[in-house]
């Protein structure tokens, strides 16, 4: 990662910041977009639940995390609401100002490869899938948000973090 502080300060001292508005406005309820990152890299194969040991491998999950610990603070406090929704592998916005070209993210690589000419380079030919590579569970920008909405209009607490996929993986 090019300026992995940006991460720290984008994430977690902002969320910090927004939790401090929030209660000093009385405002009760908090629904944070946070990311399977958080997980680091499972070892084993199929669903991760949200109860997983959870041990992120870059700048960008772990100060999600500590984001995470933030909101759950808030959460915890008699009156609150809301949950942190853990997105995998977000994919699909048509709009160029909405999307995440980062060095990490796997279909821009793969986009910016193809339009070169070039073939990707994809790691890992050793998982117990047909081709070799890993699974992936990619879920649209449009889901993230009909996902923003449900918890929203949830009629009960919901738990601290939910994990949002398609729960159905595609290998890279």
């Amino acid at each position: 990662m090019l300026r992995p502080q940006e991460y720290f300060s984008v994430n977690t001292e902002s969320t910090s910041m927004l939790i401090n508005l929030l209660s000093k406005n009385q405002i009760k309820r908090l629904f944070f977009s946070s990311t399977a990152a958080v997980y680091g890299a499972p070892g084993l194969p199929g669903f991760i639940k949200e109860c997983e040991e959870k041990h992120p491998i870059s700048a960008y999950g772990i100060s999600k995390l500590a984001a995470e610990q933030h909101v759950n603070e808030f959460l915890s406090k008699p009156g609150n609401s809301g949950t942190s929704l853990r997105f995998f592998n977000v994919v699909g916005t048509a709009a160029v100002e909405l999307s995440d070209n980062s060095r990490e993210n796997l279909v821009p690589i793969l986009i910016d490869k193809f339009k070169k000419n070039e073939s990707p380079i994809i790691f890992g030919t050793d998982y117990p899938t047909p081709d070799g590579t890993c699974i992936r569970d990619y879920i649209d920008v449009r889901d993230v948000a009909r996902a923003h909405i449900a918890a929203i209009n949830h009629p009960t607490n919901l738990p601290q973090a939910l994990n949002v996929g398609t729960g159905s993986g595609i290998s890279v």
